[in-house]
C-alpha cells in the first residue's frame, strides 16, 4: 500500500541509467500533470514505463499518472486501460480486493483531483 500513496515522494536511489531515467521521467511527468501539461505528461509517464523494471515501486506510479493525464486528454478508453495496470499491480499488496479497490480509488482521486 505504501508503494504508491504518495507519488511525490519519489526515493531516487543510486542504480542504472535505465532505472533513474524512470523515476525522473515519473517525476516529470508528475510536474507536466500538476502544470495541466497532459500531452507532455503522457510522454514521460509513458517513457518511465518503458524504462522501469516490472517490480520497480514506481511503476504503478507511472501508469497512475498516465491514466489521469489520458483522461484530462478525453481519451478515456486508454485511461481506463492504464488505470487497470495500475489496480493489478497494487492488488498483489492486498489480500482483500475491495480493498484494494477502495484504496486505488481514493489514490486516484487525490492524484487526478
Amino acid at each position: 500500500m505504501r508503494r504508491f500513496m504518495f507519488v511525490a515522494f519519489l526515493l531516487l536511489l543510486p542504480a542504472g541509467p535505465s532505472w533513474a531515467q524512470g523515476r525522473e521521467s515519473v517525476s516529470a511527468g508528475v510536474e507536466a500533470l500538476r502544470a495541466g501539461q497532459n500531452q507532455e505528461a503522457v510522454d514521460q509517464f509513458g517513457l518511465a514505463i518503458g524504462s522501469l523494471d516490472h517490480s520497480d515501486t514506481a511503476l504503478p506510479d507511472a501508469y497512475l499518472g498516465r491514466s489521469c493525464a489520458y483522461e484530462k486528454l478525453g481519451e478515456n478508453t486508454l485511461s481506463s486501460d492504464d488505470f487497470d495496470k495500475f489496480l493489478n499491480i497494487v492488488r498483489q499488496d492486498f489480500t482483500d480486493p475491495i480493498e484494494a479497490l477502495t484504496i486505488a480509488i481514493q489514490v486516484r482521486s487525490v492524484m487526478c483531483g
